[in-house]
């Protein structure tokens, strides 16, 4: 049966171009913030060359623009604190006592090899050209260090003084209409509607009210509230509305993944049938890489290759970084690669994390439970980084890393044996369970054999 409401479900071509042609372009708070994941060069041509001839059918909700403004400083700073800091209080530093530690071990090797009459005895010339060389390559380092952290100084300061001389926020206050919000009554009301609906899981919104880290307040309906905006337009302009946004959740859309992108493959349809009933207009979503794809085959602006495989990097990125909550609905799996194993780690919403370790060709079918895991603990979240000391028999795992996407990356240290781990990685695997207050009673997994990365 294919009625008209069907067809408003499904991406065709036809629908596509019926929508393009007459559509309002609504810009959510992530594609406007991922301008400032991009190269100057690559914000000023999407600004000039894609924007600009759209700006009559550009507008955000009037709480987006609110969200942008709140928001705008630490998308500006995030490369400081993703990119950069790292680069000076990490890989520098590990590298330099790397150098350290290998000229130690040469030094101390070569102590106990000295003496002719006793083994083991190696002759001191041996050591003098290898010795030679790490002096030359910590002198050298030491000179890559003094240049790199200078470089990284200046690119540091070039980002902060954006936030005075911000181009993207000139650039779209010159191009975008905004609406006229909601009064605090409204709000109010839309809050109460909420309860239903985040209830009943009805998008967009209500993963925000969610688990341990859920928002509290207005916080929590900011989608809901950006949503009704929406509705609000289509209603009085009786035109399609097309939504960009890089917040590909489940309470907004459907996703597919390609490579390493996530595309959005239709909106939730909820929201279809929602903004048809009280808007009579079309309705249809795009990731702002996808938009950009589409600007290209929709109209005669032109988009490079380039910019958009920027804009597609730039959106993982921002996913992966709004991403601050561990998943509760399936494990978290680390495949070893030499001893057959599978460590596996399961989150709970009370902040309690266990841990078991399963052969490899059993990781289909496991079972985590409060009674029969080899190691316990309490998790901490903030700002995309997690931490828990897992507490076993024998002692104590401390595990600290981030959260990127549905991947944690850890470094782990052992109290039992002192081993360390830097970046292994863990990957979710959803699965169907039944849990009675921290008991997984079942749990069943698809297949992760040969998915060492």
């Amino acid at each position: 049966m294919k009625t008209d409401k069907t067809r408003a479900y499904f991406h065709t071509d036809e629908l596509e171009k019926e929508i393009w042609s007459d559509c309002i372009f609504v810009l959510d708070t992530s594609a406007i913030l991922s301008f400032y994941f991009y190269s100057k060069e690559s914000q000023q041509k999407i600004i000039d060359n894609v924007l600009k001839p759209l700006q009559s059918r550009l507008w955000i909700p009037s709480h987006v623009e609110f969200e942008y403004l709140k928001n705008r400083n630490k998308a500006i700073g995030n490369p400081i604190k993703e990119k950069y800091d790292p680069i000076k209080k990490q890989h520098i530093p590990e590298i330099t006592d790397a150098i350290k530690s290998l000229d130690s071990k040469i030094n101390d090797l070569k102590q106990k090899t000295q003496k002719q009459d006793t083994h083991p005895f190696i002759a001191s010339s041996t050591f003098e050209k290898v010795l030679e060389a790490i002096d030359s390559l910590r002198n050298n380092f030491e000179s890559f260090s003094k240049s790199s952290i200078d470089q990284i100084e200046n690119q540091i300061l070039e980002i902060k003084n954006m936030e005075s001389n911000d181009t993207v926020l000139e650039g779209m206050s010159q191009i975008l209409q905004i609406g006229n919000g909601f009064s605090y009554k409204k709000k109010c009301e839309i809050l109460a509607e909420s309860e239903i609906r985040y209830r009943n899981k009805i998008p967009p919104g209500y993963k925000d009210a969610e688990g341990k880290d859920a928002k509290d307040g207005m916080q929590r309906i900011g989608d809901l509230i950006i949503w009704f905006e929406i509705i609000e337009k289509a209603r009085t302009t009786k035109k399609p509305i097309v939504f960009i946004t890089n917040d590909v959740k489940e309470d907004w859309c459907h996703t597919t993944r390609h490579g390493n992108e996530t595309r959005i493959d239709r909106p939730r349809e909820e929201l279809i049938e929602e903004i048809r009933e009280k808007a009579d207009v079309n309705f249809w979503m795009y990731s702002f890489p996808q938009f950009l794809y589409v600007v290209n085959k929709l109209s005669p602006v032109s988009v490079d290759t380039l910019t958009i495989d920027e804009a597609k990097a730039a959106a993982e990125e921002q996913l992966f970084l709004s991403t601050d909550k561990v998943r509760y609905d399936g494990i978290y799996v680390s495949p070893h690669p030499k001893d057959g194993y599978c460590y596996c780690l399961r989150f709970f919403e009370d902040g309690s994390v266990f841990s078991n370790t399963v052969l490899a060709e059993r990781a289909h079918n496991i079972t985590i439970n409060a009674n029969n895991c080899k190691g316990r603990g309490l998790y901490i979240i903030e700002d995309n980084t997690i931490s828990f000391a897992l507490n076993y028999d024998k002692g104590v795992v401390d595990y600290a890393g981030k959260i990127r996407g549905e991947k944690l990356i850890f470094d782990v240290h052992s109290r039992i044996n002192s081993y360390k781990r830097k970046g292994r990685a863990y990957y979710f695997i959803p699965q169907t369970t039944r849990i009675y207050g921290n008991v997984v009673v079942r749990q069943r997994a698809g297949r992760i054999v040969g998915r060492v990365r």
